[in-house]
Formats: C-alpha cells, structure tokens, sequence
C-alpha cells in the first residue's frame, strides 16, 4: 500500500502470503489505481511463486555446495559442455595452467588438450553414460606454451537442468619421471644381471628357480637359463652332489637371513662335478614373510684344486 501511494502503481513486488493449507509462502503482486463508475479502485494481480522460490533457493544451495566440492578437491577440476566450451573452473585448474579464472572461461578444452584432436574427445564424450566416469590419458598445455602429462577421470553429469561433461584432472609429472627412472633401473639391472660374469639367481624355499642369468647357466653346462630352468625342478636332488647341502642353506637364512662364501659340490649338466661359492640373501615383505632367495654363484673349482706354485 505504501509503494502503491508514493509511486501510484506496484509491479511484481514480492510478499508474503497465508497459504490455503497453512503456512505462509511467497508471493508476487502487481496493483495500479482505476475508477470504475467514478469510485475509486485497485486493480491487483497477485501469483503464487513459493514452488518457483523453494526452487530457485534449492538451485542456490546446490550452487554453493558444488562451488564448494569445486574449490575443494585437491585436483583441477572443469565443467565443459559438449562443444568443449569451459563454463567453470576451480583455483586448482588456473593454479596448473597458469590462467585467470576469467581467462579460462574464454577458452575451450582444445586450446588446453594437445594429445587428443577435438574429434575424438567429442566422440569420447557423446559415448559416455550419465554418471559412468572414465579415465583418460592426455597432455596439457600451460599459458606459457609448456606442456606435461595429466590423467582425466571424465563423466557426464546433470547439472542445474542439463548434461555437463566434469573433469577431475591430474598432473602426473612426477609419476611420469618416476616411472620413467624406474624403467631406466630396471634396464641398468637388466643389463648388469644379462652381462655379469657372476652367476646370479633367484629361486624359492623349496628349491624352484624363479630366475637366472646366462652366466649361471654356463656355469652350470645349460645353453640358456630357459633350459636350466626347465631342467632343474628340486635344486636339492638336481644340482647338489650332497642334497642336504641345500638344508643347510635354508638353515643359515633362516638362521642369518644371507650367507657369504658357502662353498658345495653340484653337478653340471654333463654330470662333470664342479665347485661353487655362493653368496645370497632372503629377500622378504614389510610382513617379514619369505619372497624368494637371491644370489651370486662363481665357479672356484680351479680355485680349490690348483695349487700354489713352488
């Protein structure tokens, strides 16, 4: 009424009002003066707007509980739709990027993936379920023209009213350097276990090779250690001349857990009799649970039998 007097109308102005069921809920009125047969009157038009409101404030809560969820997880997070077009970021995408959140929205997923043509990833996203997230590999570009590896859990997702594609994505820089150094280790082993004049083992408590080295199957007459392998099933009664000799093995690692120059008799595969030194160790889990024995083997056969020289 006061609106009405000062400014001589009222247009969609909201207010509170009784419902038939009880309560109160909102509603939105509009009134201007007429005269109807010279009397005075007001015209009004009032709706009822309290479904509209409790949704508008449900979309409003579930927009800063998802704004939330955003600036919260620890990777970068992207809503795009399905042209690639970016409608939101969180502080961890621009931190990754190099960008202004601003900056980013201007963008689309293709100025960003460089692994992948916008193709496949449109492709990849008309394939995808509602709420079936995939992981996907690619590689992103920073503002500054650098790029690194990332790993993407990609989903669509209904978000106020609509299919949204999200993408939680990883920088994998460092597990890409690990795994890479890794590798480099493991081909120096590799090299070093192929190359060494040592014979050089792996075998199990109940005297099963696990693996072996060329040189040890030279030591031991075999043409490759696939066929000494294949050959030897019981270390016990296939190589050792005295089979408790192979007892005693497992007794000192049990006992020490290594062993350092534990000299025996076994037989070559010609069934010529030789002499070794082994060396080795019980490799074992954070459990304390037995892996596996490995271990350096070297024929000293002429060691033993040559004698000194006058």
């Amino acid at each position: 009424i006061q609106t009405l007097k000062s400014q001589g109308y009222v247009k969609n102005q909201e207010i509170d009002i009784r419902l038939r069921m009880g309560g109160i809920g909102v509603g939105m009125i509009s009134a201007e003066p007429i005269k109807i047969n010279g009397e005075k009157c007001i015209i009004s038009v009032l709706y009822d707007i309290s479904d509209r409101r409790a949704a508008e404030e449900k979309l409003r809560k579930s927009e800063e509980k998802f704004r939330s969820l955003l600036e919260n997880v620890t990777d970068a997070l992207f809503v795009h739709d399905f042209e690639g077009n970016i409608t939101d970021v969180n502080q961890r995408a621009c931190q990754n990027l190099g960008y202004s959140r601003d900056e980013l929205l201007k963008l689309t997923i293709f100025d960003i993936e460089v692994a992948k043509s916008p193709e496949k990833l449109k492709a990849a996203w008309r394939s995808m379920k509602s709420g079936a997230p995939v992981t996907i590999d690619g590689i992103n570009r920073h503002k500054d023209g650098n790029t690194f590896p990332i790993e993407a859990r990609v989903g669509v997702f209904e978000l106020n009213g609509q299919l949204a594609v999200i993408a939680l994505i990883r920088d994998i820089s460092s597990r890409v350097a690990a795994e890479e150094a890794l590798k480099s280790t493991e081909e120096k082993y590799r090299s070093i276990f192929e190359n060494a004049v040592e014979g050089i083992y792996q075998t199990t408590h109940d005297g099963e090779y696990l693996s072996a080295n060329p040189a040890l199957a030279q030591i031991y007459g075999y043409d490759s250690p696939d066929e000494l392998m294949f050959n030897i099933d019981d270390i016990a009664k296939d190589l050792y001349v005295d089979p408790l000799r192979r007892r005693d093995f497992v007794d000192l690692m049990d006992t020490c857990g290594m062993i350092s120059g534990f000299e025996s008799q076994v037989y070559r595969r010609d069934g010529n009799v030789i002499w070794i030194s082994e060396n080795a160790r019980a490799v074992k889990d954070l459990q304390g649970r037995l892996l596996y024995y490995e271990g350096l083997v070297e024929n000293v056969t002429c060691l033993l039998y040559t004698s000194p020289s006058p």
